[in-house]
């Protein structure tokens, strides 16, 4: 079944998490196909991510 799973990189500004990046894939396979698929795409999804920045407290 295809769906849609997430490589979310979390960004910090020294110890302070400023933005989440993501890059969202439609995958096949199982959980364990799924994850290996993901850690493959790490170097190219953190080139071409979509960030969003978090509010601030």
């Amino acid at each position: 079944m295809t769906e849609k799973i997430i490589n979310i990189f979390p960004i910090f500004e020294g110890q302070i998490m400023t933005c989440i990046g993501f890059r969202v894939h439609e995958v096949d396979g199982t959980d364990e196909e799924k994850i290996d698929f993901l850690k493959s795409k790490i170097d190219s999804d953190v080139k071409e991510m979509a960030v969003t920045l978090l509010p601030v407290s």
